[in-house]
């Protein structure tokens, strides 16, 4: 037992004798700066410090010198917060003061996005263009060899019958005619004979192709109007609230188009590449716009600048 404590008070004898050793007296660094560290601190000063220790002075814009230049960085009390003026969410407007009873199926909501106006403006563009190039694709013709016009209500059918096509795949789009009994619950036979069917797929134009411009709408330049028209029913009918966000999405396809892209760590690799503007709580796309590859002169600011200022 005498043994044990005269072996702790010797261990604690030492471990004095060793921390009085290592004692390192820090009054001098702490009171004052070498010459060195008065030039640094120099350059990087602001003005608000006394007014800050002034009791009863306000904050103000906290403006900072430094050896490169002066800048004024606002409180945080001071920032404009963004509030949207009209209340988030769906807004139908005179679309559903129009007529209380509608809006009860799913096609009413679809008939806000393809709109008489737009629907009548593909039937005369369609028209146009099979009339100047029946005699090339003599198929697409009557028995006489004319071109039959396309109505607002065929169009819808055809429009309605790629939607269907979209969800009931075969294999080949003959088949969606085919009177085998293996097919017989099929409607596109009940809806549109197969060769106006095909007729349309030849001749279908959205734009008018006298009026287009591949230099300023790009390689999509068929298509512009479909797509501005969209992006704008798409923000007519919706409010967005203060939080919204800027995603890539992938439409899959397995066409043949030179805009067709591969994205490694997307669930769909192969397909067209859309950048949205969504609204981050509901998940509404706002705005969107198709890439089409690597521009021949980018701009200045960057890919990333291009996209969230475009939307």
């Amino acid at each position: 037992m005498a043994a044990s404590s005269r072996a702790g008070s010797e261990r604690n004898s030492r471990i004095s004798r060793d921390s009085s050793v290592v004692t390192v007296d820090f009054s001098n660094e702490s009171g004052s700066s070498g010459p060195e560290e008065d030039s640094l601190l120099s350059e990087f000063s602001t003005d608000s410090d006394e007014a800050l220790n002034t009791p009863g002075t306000p904050s103000p814009a906290r403006r900072v010198s430094t050896s490169y230049g002066r800048d004024s960085m606002p409180p945080a009390a001071q920032r404009v917060q963004f509030c949207p003026r009209l209340k988030p969410g769906v807004d139908l407007g005179m679309a559903r003061r129009s007529s209380a009873s509608r809006f009860l199926r799913a096609l009413d909501f679809f008939l806000l996005f393809f709109t008489t106006e737009l629907v009548t403006a593909m039937c005369e563009n369609t028209n146009k263009y099979a009339c100047a190039h029946i005699l090339e694709k003599p198929t697409c013709s009557e028995r006489d060899g004319s071109w039959k016009n396309v109505s607002p209500d065929e169009m819808m059918k055809f429009i309605g019958l790629l939607i269907y096509m979209g969800i009931v795949q075969l294999p080949r789009l003959h088949l969606y005619w085919s009177t085998a009994e293996l097919f017989s619950g099929l409607i596109p036979r009940g809806v549109m004979p197969r060769k106006r069917f095909f007729s349309f797929l030849g001749m279908l134009s959205v734009t008018d192709h006298e009026a287009t411009n591949p230099a300023t709408d790009g390689k999509l330049h068929r298509i512009a109007f479909l797509l501005r028209h969209i992006n704008d029913a798409s923000a007519l009918h919706f409010q967005p609230d203060c939080y919204i966000s800027v995603d890539e999405r992938m439409v899959k396809s397995k066409g043949r188009s030179g805009i067709r892209q591969y994205v490694r760590d997307k669930i769909v690799k192969w397909g067209y590449k859309l950048w949205v503007l969504a609204d981050s709580n509901s998940g509404y796309t706002v705005q969107f716009s198709v890439y089409t590859g690597k521009r021949e002169t980018p701009s200045v600011n960057g890919l990333a600048f291009d996209v969230v200022t475009s939307l």
